[in-house]
C-alpha cells in the first residue's frame, strides 16, 4: 500500500478561530484509491499551539486511531467536511458545528477539465 504525503488544514468556526487540525493522506488499496484522515480538536482550556495540533493529528493518522476513510473522488476537502458533519456521535460539538459552518460557506474553485475539451464550431 503506497501512501502519499500528509496534508493539513484547519477547521475553523464562524469567528475564524481554529477548532481542529485535520491531517489527511491518500493511498492505494485493493478497493481503489482512498483518503484517510484524522483530526485533533482544540481544547479551549489549553493554549492554542498550531504545531501541537498538527503533531497530534499526524500521530493519530499514523497510528490509525481514530481515523476515517473515504473513497478518493471529487473534491477531497468537501468530502471530509461532509463526513465530519454527518458523524454526530463521538465528535466534539465544536468540530461538528465548524464542519457544518464550513460546508455552508464553502466555495470550491472552478472545476478542472483534464484533458481540456475542445468545442467544435458549427458549420453553417
Amino acid at each position: 500500500m503506497q501512501k502519499n504525503e500528509v496534508r493539513y488544514y484547519w477547521l475553523r468556526d464562524k469567528q475564524n478561530n481554529p477548532v481542529a487540525c485535520v491531517a489527511s493522506r491518500s493511498y492505494e488499496s485493493a478497493y481503489g484509491d482512498r483518503i484517510e484522515f484524522a483530526f485533533a480538536a482544540y481544547n479551549p482550556i489549553d493554549n492554542f499551539k498550531k504545531e501541537l495540533g498538527r503533531a497530534i493529528a499526524a500521530g493519530r493518522l499514523e497510528a490509525h486511531h481514530p481515523t476515517f476513510t473515504l473513497k478518493k473522488e471529487g473534491n477531497i476537502k468537501l468530502n471530509i467536511l461532509n463526513c465530519l458533519s454527518s458523524h454526530v456521535t463521538g465528535l466534539p460539538s465544536s468540530v461538528l458545528e465548524a464542519a457544518r459552518y464550513q460546508l455552508s460557506v464553502y466555495k470550491p474553485g472552478p472545476p478542472v477539465i483534464d484533458p481540456p475539451v475542445i468545442m467544435e464550431e458549427n458549420a453553417n
